[in-house]
């Protein structure tokens, strides 16, 4: 969902994100970001 994602928690290194997702785009979601290293 366009501007779903909101920024939960920042510290030196991470950002912990929340975003909403469509269910026909999650898992496709899930693959792209495992395959740039954000797990």
């Amino acid at each position: 969902v366009p501007r779903s994602s909101k920024k939960l928690h920042e510290d030196n290194e991470y950002a912990l994100y929340t975003v909403v997702l469509f269910r026909r785009v999650a898992d496709n979601f899930k693959t792209s970001a495992r395959e740039k290293a954000f797990q």
